[in-house]
């Protein structure tokens, strides 16, 4: 599951170019997660200080950053560093403080195009689930600059009732100070919560970096993303849609259920892995993966037209998919469509070259060699 079948072309074994890829449903990586909050997480800075944002909507050139309110408490004039070094001043006229929480909103304009982060669920978070957090620390005699940093943890407990200024979501994400106000992301880089607490009354200290500075160790706190929705609409926002928001319990299922055919494919049980991917495809109708590993079953089972409909379904979830190309093209070559098939590896031929997947060119061009022209 985790590899590529090379085609009979390259290697005389199988013909279909089996490719396994994240869905928006399973978890990210911690670097493809890093690689969300490296775009949407800004500094603030102020004569008194610094901290962190995130952005969370854009309505023409202007854009709208969430802190935390203690961030933005002290009178004066706030720049924004934006993710490309660009500095930006706040505008004083737009900064709301949440009157129950410690949440602040704050508007910068720019004629740059930036993204903005996707809104999670903070309900549906549940404890053990990881969580990310980043934001840009304090200057120390070590670091002379404030860094970017990412920190991986995850979540301990979420209260059902908030405590002081409506922290409620614990996490065990290393942090320092100049982090608040940074976000807080889920398995999939969708905004959870705004970081800014440390429940230690007495904070280590990192002796490396700087006696002054605290390094915010074992837990930390932040307030739940849904507590925004009192200050901004949800329609003003960008919420993960129903379709990539999926619960623990399903997706699990659906890991169990990828995992259960790969091993029944092994075992040479080519029904019992069909029957595991179709209840995959009952759970996430746009699992790419599925309808790909279905398909090439399909064809092991001479079921040529059942695989081109699968084939022909994962360029539908993802044009770009260069390889459902190709295997659409190969299934309706077994099943006696030769014009049709070469159209495809055409295609797929293309696709393969402008994505710099050259051995995947070749072994497609090759396979051309003889087949009906345009």
């Amino acid at each position: 599951m985790n590899r590529w079948s090379i085609p009979a072309v390259v290697l005389g074994v199988s013909a279909v170019l089996v490719v396994v890829r994240p869905h928006i449903a399973v978890a990210l990586s911690s670097s493809e997660v890093n690689g969300i909050a490296r775009r949407v997480t800004v500094r603030i800075i102020s004569l008194s200080g610094s901290g962190s944002g995130v952005l969370i909507r854009k309505d023409g050139k202007t854009y709208t950053i969430l802190t935390s309110a203690h961030v933005l408490l002290n009178k004066g004039t706030y720049e924004v560093l934006t993710p490309d070094g660009q500095r930006y001043s706040l505008d004083p006229n737009s900064i709301k403080k949440h009157n129950q929480v410690d949440l602040a909103i704050a508007q910068f304009s720019s004629p740059k195009s930036y993204p903005i982060v996707e809104i999670g669920d903070s309900s549906a978070v549940a404890e053990g689930s990881p969580s990310y957090v980043a934001g840009f620390p304090a200057r120390t005699e070590a670091i002379t600059e404030s860094i970017y940093n990412f920190s991986k943890g995850e979540v301990t407990g979420v209260s059902s009732k908030p405590f002081k200024d409506g922290y409620s979501l614990i996490y065990t994400n290393t942090t320092l100070p100049g982090m608040s106000g940074g976000p807080v992301l889920d398995a999939n880089g969708r905004l959870i919560g705004i970081h800014g607490r440390s429940d230690a009354k007495t904070e280590f200290q990192d002796q490396q970096l700087n006696p002054k500075i605290f390094v915010k160790s074992g837990v930390n706190l932040g307030i739940p993303i849904n507590a925004l929705f009192s200050v901004i609409p949800k329609n003003q926002l960008t919420i993960a849609t129903s379709s990539s928001i999926r619960s623990n319990a399903d997706q699990s299922l659906i890991n169990d259920l990828l995992a259960q055919s790969n091993f029944r494919r092994r075992q040479n049980d080519v029904p019992g892995a069909i029957a595991a991917l179709d209840q995959v495809i009952r759970l996430d109708p746009n699992n790419l993966n599925a309808f790909n590993e279905r398909g090439s079953l399909y064809l092991q089972q001479q079921d040529f037209l059942a695989a081109v409909v699968d084939f022909r379904q994962t360029v539908q979830i993802d044009p770009n998919f260069a390889e459902g190309y190709y295997n659409q093209g190969w299934a309706q070559l077994r099943s006696g469509d030769p014009k049709a098939a070469a159209a495809n590896f055409r295609k797929a031929a293309a696709m393969f070259k402008a994505q710099g997947k050259t051995e995947k060119y070749k072994a497609t061009k090759e396979r051309l060699k003889g087949m009906p022209t345009e």
